[in-house]
C-alpha cells in the first residue's frame, strides 16, 4: 500500500522523497519535485529530465531538458525543439511547440510563442482565442488575467471574452467575489463586474479572508478593511504625516532637477567620468558631483565604477531615443508658471476661457517642442483606440485640438475608407503639416469659432479638447458641433472623467483652471451639457483611469 502522495515529502538535499522520515525508494537524483496524481514527480540524472514512479523508477523512456508537475493529467516538458505538454506515458500530446508554456487549470493553460505572444491553449493544443496578450495567467473558476499590449490588464472568460470593459495597471485574480486591483492612485479592490468596491486607494492590499482584508495605507498604516474599504482595525501606525506633507512641499525640486538636466545636456554627455561631463558642461567639478548626486537621488542616472550611466528611466529624456518626455518636461516648467493666476481665479465667481501658452506663442522652437511633447502623449493614449473597428463604419471624421490632429492622423493611416478633417482657430501651434500618404483625404480648415462652421462629417472627435473650456463655453462648442452633424451624426469625447465619490482628477481638475479656465467634469455633468447641446449618450466606456470615452449621437 503506497502513502497517499500528500503525505510524501522531498528530503531536505532535494535528491530524493522521504515518507515518514524515511527514503521512499533507493534511487537518488540530482534533483526531484513533488508528486503530483497519478502518482508521478519530476526528476533529473546524468540522462536528462523526466518522470518517476512512487517506485522511483522512470515512468517512460523519452529525456527532456525540464519537466514539470502533472496538471489536469498532462506535464509541462521543455525538449530541445521547445516547450510543450506530455501524457503520463512520456509523449507529447499536441505536435505544436512553444518558447514557454504553464500548467493546466480547469483545462487550460497558458503558453507564449516564439513571437513572444502570450495566449491560452486547451487540453487538445487548440487555441481558446485568436487574440494576442503581452501576458496572460491562470483560469481560476472559469476567469483569468490578460494583459495588453501597453502594460494593462483585464478579465477574460472561458470563451476569451472580457468579463469587463475595465483595464487596470495591475490585477490579480478573483477571490471569494473580489480582485485585487490597482490604478494610478493605488490598489483597491473590484467586483466580478469590475467595478471599484470602495471609493478608498492603498499602497498596498491583501485578498479578502472572511469578509477582511490586509491592508497598508498611503502613509505607511497597517491596517484591516472591509470590503467598503472602511478601516475596522489599526494593526500598527507607522504614520508620518510632517515627512509626507514636507515631501510633497518640496515636489518641485525633481521637477526642476529635470529641466537642469535637459538644459545643460548633461545626459547627452553619458555615459562618461566626472572628468568629461565638466569637459563638456563648463560646469565644475565641484558642482558637477553635486548635481550628478541630485540626478541619482532622483533615479535618471546611477554610477558604474568612475563612469556615470543612464538608467532606463533617464534614458526616456533623451530626444536622440525617440521619445517626447524630454519636451513634455519642458512643457511642465511653463505649466507651473500657470498656477500664479489660480488665487485670483478661485476668487472670481465666473469661469473664463483664456488661450494656453502654448496656443498664444508664436516662437518656432517652442512650438517645436509644443507639439513634439502633446504628440507623444497622444499617441501613447490613443495609438491602440485609432485601431478600434468601429471607425471603419465611418466616411468621414472632423477631429478639434492638437491631440485630434495627432489621432486623427493615425486614424485615417488605419482605415483607408476614412476622409479627415481638421477644424482649428488659426493659431501657429494648430498648423500641421500633411504626410504626402494622406493628402487627398486629410483637410486642414481654419475656423473662427463665433462663426458658422465651414464643416461636413459624419463623426465629430474631440479628444482632450473640451476640458479646455469652463461650462458655458463648451455648451456653446457642443451646439456648433450639433448643426455640422447630419441627422443621428455622431461625438466622440475623450476626457478624464471625475468619479463622485472619487478624489482622483482632482489636480488635474485644478490644473485646467490655472492652464485655460477649463476643468474635469462627472459623468452627470457631461450628460446634462449633451443634453442642452441636443446629444443623446448612447455610450459611456473607461478606457483608463485618466481616460474615458462618452460617446452620442445628435437626436
Amino acid at each position: 500500500m503506497y502513502p497517499a502522495l500528500h503525505e510524501i515529502k522531498i528530503s531536505s538535499c532535494q535528491t530524493h522523497h522521504t515518507y515518514k522520515n524515511a527514503p521512499l525508494y533507493v534511487t537518488r537524483f540530482h534533483n526531484v519535485l513533488k508528486f503530483h496524481a497519478p502518482g508521478l514527480a519530476p526528476a533529473k540524472d546524468f540522462t536528462g529530465a523526466f518522470h518517476i514512479t512512487l517506485e522511483g523508477k522512470p515512468a517512460y523512456k523519452e529525456r527532456y531538458k525540464q519537466t514539470f508537475g502533472f496538471y489536469c493529467s498532462y506535464a509541462a516538458v521543455e525538449s530541445n525543439t521547445g516547450w510543450h505538454h506530455i501524457s503520463s506515458k512520456g509523449k507529447p500530446i499536441y505536435k505544436s511547440r512553444y518558447e514557454w508554456c504553464g500548467n493546466f487549470q480547469e483545462d487550460f493553460c497558458c503558453v507564449r510563442d516564439f513571437k513572444g505572444k502570450y495566449f491560452h491553449i486547451t487540453t487538445r493544443g487548440k487555441r481558446l482565442y485568436p487574440h494576442d496578450y503581452s501576458y496572460v495567467g491562470d483560469f481560476k473558476d472559469g476567469i483569468a488575467v490578460v494583459c495588453g499590449a501597453d502594460g494593462r490588464s483585464t478579465h477574460i472568460n472561458e470563451k476569451g471574452k472580457y468579463i469587463h470593459s475595465n483595464w487596470y495597471a495591475q490585477l490579480d485574480i478573483f477571490h471569494k467575489g473580489f480582485a485585487r486591483t490597482k490604478d494610478e492612485s493605488g490598489w483597491f479592490h473590484i467586483t466580478r463586474e469590475g467595478k471599484s468596491a470602495y471609493t478608498q486607494r492603498f499602497a498596498d492590499v491583501e485578498p479578502f479572508y472572511n469578509g477582511q482584508a490586509y491592508a497598508e495605507t498611503h502613509d505607511g498604516a497597517l491596517v484591516i478593511i472591509d470590503e467598503e474599504g472602511k478601516i475596522v482595525r489599526e494593526i500598527a501606525s507607522q504614520k508620518n504625516l510632517i515627512g509626507s506633507l514636507s515631501s510633497d512641499f518640496v515636489g518641485f525640486w525633481k521637477a526642476k532637477t529635470f529641466e537642469l538636466a535637459i538644459e545643460f545636456g548633461l545626459l547627452d554627455i553619458l555615459p562618461a567620468t566626472e572628468s568629461e561631463i565638466v569637459e563638456k558642461s563648463k560646469i565644475s567639478l565641484k558642482k558637477i558631483q553635486r548635481i550628478m548626486r541630485a540626478l541619482g537621488e532622483i533615479e535618471l542616472v546611477e554610477k558604474s565604477k568612475d563612469i556615470w550611466v543612464l538608467t532606463d528611466k533617464g534614458c526616456l529624456l533623451i530626444p536622440s531615443n525617440n521619445s517626447f518626455m524630454a519636451a513634455a518636461c519642458q512643457i511642465w516648467s511653463k505649466v507651473q508658471n500657470e498656477w500664479n493666476s489660480l488665487p485670483a481665479k478661485l476668487k472670481d465667481a465666473e469661469d473664463y476661457h483664456h488661450p494656453t501658452f502654448k496656443e498664444q506663442t508664436t516662437n518656432e522652437k517652442e512650438l517645436a517642442i509644443y507639439r513634439r511633447a502633446l504628440e507623444g502623449y497622444a499617441q501613447l493614449d490613443f495609438n491602440e483606440i485609432a485601431k478600434w473597428s468601429c471607425w471603419s463604419k465611418y466616411s468621414s471624421i472632423a477631429a478639434f485640438g492638437q491631440t485630434g490632429i495627432t489621432f486623427l492622423k493615425d486614424l485615417l493611416k488605419e482605415h483607408s475608407q476614412l476622409r479627415g478633417i481638421l477644424a482649428h482657430e488659426d493659431r501657429p501651434l494648430y498648423s500641421t503639416k500633411i504626410e504626402p500618404e494622406l493628402q487627398g483625404r486629410l483637410f486642414q480648415i481654419f475656423i473662427d469659432y463665433n462663426k458658422d462652421w465651414p464643416i461636413e462629417a459624419e463623426v465629430a472627435l474631440m479628444p482632450r479638447f473640451l476640458h479646455y473650456f469652463p461650462d458655458k463655453d463648451v455648451l456653446w462648442l457642443l451646439e456648433k458641433t450639433y448643426k455640422i452633424l447630419p441627422s443621428f451624426g455622431h461625438l466622440y469625447i475623450f476626457e478624464m472623467m471625475l468619479g463622485p465619490n472619487s478624489y482622483a482628477g482632482g489636480l488635474l481638475d485644478l490644473n485646467m483652471l490655472a492652464e485655460s479656465g477649463g476643468g474635469l467634469r462627472t459623468y452627470n455633468q457631461w450628460n446634462e451639457l449633451l443634453a442642452k447641446a441636443g446629444f443623446f449618450i448612447n455610450q459611456y466606456k473607461p478606457i483608463k483611469p485618466h481616460l474615458h470615452l462618452i460617446q452620442g449621437y445628435k437626436t
